[in-house]
């Protein structure tokens, strides 16, 4: 993978953001060292997502390429931060730390237990809000997107190759099936959506039709 950034200049460059943002607790030195026990995973994890990605930057001369520069990547980057230092190293000060500094860079919240597949994409990432589901592989998240559960703590389950575009809102018990494409501003509510369709409109008026694209191979090389 190619890297705007070599591992040791990107974990000094987090390492000021969040002493900069957050100056309490560790050191700069501190924190900078904490970062790097959970780097070389997390850009292993990074590697992996983005070489199977066909968006626009995120492959050079046939090779995945991160830069902190790019914020849709940098989003998807802290995540698998947070979540690497979450599983990897316990430190929970960090890992709240890199997750808000990504809901203030970004405008996303994704929070470093909820669990996305290894491959996704972040198209837009302002005002999204990822809680707990059940993610299949090849997710992609436009705006403005919700996904949680409702108030009896129902969470959807969401297949391989779907895509959440503009504003839409997945909640509660949902089902969406493999390559379901939601509209925009669509409202799922513990509605069950089949495999292979688009749908739209709110619950309890929501609608479907046949896809005529695949997310899979709009989006992705692989997964």
């Amino acid at each position: 993978m190619q890297l705007y950034l070599k591992p040791e200049p990107l974990a000094d460059y987090i390492a000021k953001q969040l002493f900069n943002s957050f100056p309490v607790g560790d050191s700069h030195e501190q924190v900078r060292a904490e970062i790097w026990r959970g780097l070389p995973q997390a850009l292993e994890r990074v590697e992996y997502c983005f070489s199977r990605s066909k968006a626009k930057y995120f492959q050079k001369d046939g090779e995945a390429f991160f830069s902190p520069l790019m914020t849709d990547q940098y989003a998807m980057f802290l995540y698998f931060l947070a979540n690497t230092i979450y599983h990897e190293t316990a430190n929970i000060g960090l890992a709240d730390r890199l997750y808000a500094l990504n809901k203030m860079l970004h405008g996303i919240d994704v929070f470093y237990q909820v669990e996305l597949p290894k491959v996704f994409l972040f198209v837009h990432s302002v005002g999204t809000v990822l809680g707990r589901a059940n993610y299949g592989e090849g997710l992609v998240v436009y705006q403005g997107v919700t996904v949680g559960g409702d108030l009896k703590l129902n969470y959807p389950t969401i297949g391989r190759g779907v895509g959440l575009f503009s504003n839409c809102s997945v909640i509660g018990a949902a089902v969406l099936g493999d390559d379901v494409a939601v509209s925009a501003r669509s409202v799922i509510l513990n509605d069950v959506i089949p495999a292979g369709q688009v749908c739209f409109g709110q619950h309890p008026n929501v609608q479907c039709k046949k896809s005529k694209s695949n997310i899979q191979e709009r989006f992705f090389s692989d997964f």
